[in-house]
């Protein structure tokens, strides 16, 4: 898997390890050459030896399948292929929409974990 991180402005520190980035994208791509998912944030760090992202400040990941989340702070761990935020989340997937405090999942987010569901609303059917 592989990404690209495209950025407005974007300082490295002086051992080229860390870097600050605003008004950010970037985009997951599967094994093809696929965008698997887009992320988006005002602000974020990048420990480019751990290959973790840090976003901040309205961000917000939509998957290729059109799933979305909304929070203002998400942890990428791209080793892991793993989100993760502690802040409040709104998540729309399949019709349905959760709002959490708190969640993982892994890029695709076809494994969600809702730490704290505040509300959502779900669409149910039967076979």
């Amino acid at each position: 898997m592989s990404w690209l991180l495209r950025a407005a402005e974007l300082r490295l520190d002086k051992q080229g390890n860390l870097a600050l980035a605003r008004e950010v994208e970037l985009e997951v791509y599967d094994r093809e050459g696929m965008v698997r998912s887009t992320l988006k944030a005002g602000s974020a760090e990048i420990d480019l030896q751990r290959k973790t992202f840090r976003f901040w400040d309205e961000v917000e990941v939509v998957s290729r399948d059109g799933d979305r989340i909304l929070t203002e702070e998400l942890l990428y761990r791209e080793r892991l292929k793993k989100l993760e935020s502690q802040s409040t989340t709104r998540v729309f997937f399949n019709g349905n929409t959760i709002e959490c405090q708190g969640f993982s999942s892994d890029i695709d987010f076809e494994n969600p974990e809702f730490y704290h569901i505040i509300q959502g609303s779900f669409r149910l059917s039967s076979p």
